[in-house]
């Protein structure tokens, strides 16, 4: 008995690892879903949402159907606790979509799907995967380096990477006690011009080396934030 779990173990580690392997990524010919969560470790409403976030971890259908994102915003940083996963540009981002929607103000904790405000609860139903799209192809080209690959000739290609398994305690602020865990994290989003389809783009993949790294990629029109399509996976330096 004590063999055969041993041997469990070492199989679903080496799939594991071999699933982490990965140095290509490919939408495939389906369309590949976007979910964007605004989030705060100071926002009090916010763990519910990301408890639903991170319980995709474990979803079949993660990176090939849909691509989970937390961006965590600054704005709320003034109530006691200094979130030291948010960003400016992500409250920026945040922003934007709020002014091309022509809406006054933004919140957090905010999902958009597609480049579309997500509002619902969360039992949430994911997207369908049977929408046709041109596929998105990406070649890690070594390090940070990635070559984008799109059916679009001109636009944006865009590039994240992407922090899981993260445990903050939190010691002030409206979450003050609590451990907060976060998947999915968005450490660094890079933009680029697609030239004929393609684009290049450099992530800081320092101190990736440890821990459980993804990175996302997707396009967009040039005066739109919404992505077309979109590709992810595990980070193999």
């Amino acid at each position: 008995m004590k063999y055969s779990l041993l041997v469990l173990l070492y199989f679903q580690t080496t799939l594991l690892f071999a699933k982490c392997l990965q140095v290509d990524y490919d939408s495939g010919p389906n369309k590949v879903a976007v979910i964007e969560l605004y989030t705060s470790e100071g926002c009090s409403s916010c763990p519910p949402a990301e408890a639903w976030l991170n319980s995709l971890q474990s979803h079949p259908g993660l990176w090939k159907e849909f691509i989970p994102l937390a961006f965590h915003v600054d704005y709320w940083n003034y109530l006691g606790h200094h979130d030291t996963l948010a960003s400016r540009e992500f409250s920026q981002r945040q922003r934007a979509y709020a002014q091309e929607w022509k809406q006054n103000n933004v919140y957090t904790p905010e999902f958009i799907l597609n480049g579309h405000e997500w509002r619902s609860s969360f039992a949430r139903q994911l997207p369908s995967a049977k929408m046709p799209e041109q596929s998105l192809k990406v070649k890690h080209q070594g390090g940070g380096k990635f070559l984008i690959r799109s059916h679009l000739d001109q636009g944006l290609a865009h590039a994240v990477l992407i922090h899981n398994n993260i445990r903050h305690e939190i010691k002030a602020g409206e979450n003050k006690g609590k451990i907060l865990k976060h998947w999915f994290v968005v450490k660094e989003h890079k933009v680029a011009n697609l030239r004929a389809g393609d684009a290049m783009i450099d992530l800081d993949v320092t101190g990736t080396d440890s821990g459980d790294w993804a990175v996302a990629f997707w396009t967009s029109e040039k005066n739109s934030l919404t992505p077309i399509q979109a590709t992810a996976g595990c980070l193999k330096n």
